[in-house]
């Protein structure tokens, strides 16, 4: 076990916990998805970190990825 695991509390998973990715995931509990370009907003990230965490959410299981061509533009939805 590595020192870092040993010293996590009990049912602390640093996967979730990590504070942009816990406001991700509790920004999709309540809306159930979000359109990307409105979970950046709404959560004040740009792109690219959104992007980071919301691929070690999906990753872990946490968070599904759905994409379609909305107004003739790719949309992704979280």
């Amino acid at each position: 076990m590595s020192p870092e695991a040993h010293d996590m509390p009990a049912g602390f998973d640093a996967t979730i916990h990590a504070p942009n990715r816990l406001r991700i995931c509790a920004l999709l509990d309540t809306a159930g998805e979000a359109e990307f370009g409105l979970a950046q907003r709404q959560l004040g990230l740009s792109a690219s970190v959104l992007s980071k965490h919301a691929t070690v959410l999906m990753d872990a299981g946490y968070v599904e990825q759905r994409k379609a061509v909305r107004d003739t533009r790719q949309r992704v939805w979280l």
